[in-house]
């Protein structure tokens, strides 16, 4: 009855109608580079011209499922539908060198994405790329979710990571997860919980590939934990008193009994 109801709820506030694409043009002009254009209900993928069709249209229609499956997740339901001119857009250069010219994301991502104007900016034929647009467009549904709140560099990647996981087809750690982090952890090569807890953006971009990769592992675990512990309602409660409140500790020591916060 629950999931029934959250159907109905999301079906209505997430504005979702026929799911078919359709070609709105070319030579559309982004930062001096050309590109095709493909649009869907809430979303717009542009795509650079050695870009297949059929490539973007995978594309556009991993999005609309990933839409309605991110928001559904923890009840993250927004006020504005994702339609006509308030869409998503997805940008997809022609290969990794191009995309690292065109956009102004870490040499080390394979996508990034710009919270507050629903974009997202990647390179096509990447292995396990649903991961990575789950990943992505939780950043943007979870925002849009909270409003402008700051959180915690560990919380926004944590959470992205975790419905990646849950969401995708693929999984990026999948049954790796608990061998990487126990192979950290004996190795002493974990990221010790006050420096966790502290990092931002910018430190993180200045760090190796296996930093980044142990920061996400980590981060992921923590959020793994909290849902685990107080359940999937018990964490959508979280979100909502942190959207309600603005205050990340004072959500946690709120919605989480017996949690000590630092």
């Amino acid at each position: 009855m629950k999931s029934f109801a959250m159907a109905l709820t999301c079906s209505f506030f997430c504005g979702v109608i026929s799911l078919s694409a359709f070609a709105y043009g070319s030579d559309y002009n982004y930062k001096g580079v050309k590109y095709d254009e493909l649009r869907f209900p809430h979303f717009i993928v542009y795509y650079d011209k050695s870009v297949s069709e059929s490539y973007a249209n995978k594309l556009g229609d991993m999005g609309e499922r990933f839409y309605m499956d991110i928001t559904e997740e923890f009840n993250l339901v927004r006020n504005e539908f994702w339609t006509w001119d308030n869409r998503a857009k997805i940008f997809v250069a022609k290969d990794k060198d191009a995309f690292k010219a065109s956009f102004s994301c870490p040499a080390w991502s394979a996508a990034c994405v710009d919270y507050a104007r629903k974009e997202v900016f990647t390179y096509p034929d990447q292995a396990n790329f649903d991961t990575i647009l789950a990943h992505e467009l939780t950043h943007i549904i979870f925002y849009e979710y909270i409003g402008n709140i700051t959180v915690p560099l560990w919380f926004n990647e944590g959470v992205a990571v975790y419905i990646q996981e849950n969401k995708a087809d693929t999984k990026w750690f999948g049954n790796n997860f608990f061998v990487y982090l126990q192979r950290v952890i004996k190795d002493n090569q974990y990221i010790p919980f006050e420096e966790i807890l502290g990092i931002n953006a910018a430190g993180i971009d200045a760090k190796g590939n296996s930093y980044v990769n142990t920061f996400y592992i980590q981060a992921y675990s923590m959020v793994n934990f909290l849902v685990k512990k107080y359940g999937h309602d018990g964490f959508a409660y979280f979100l909502y008193k942190l959207r309600d409140s603005g205050d990340f500790k004072a959500a946690m020591m709120s919605s989480f009994e017996g949690l000590d916060t630092p």
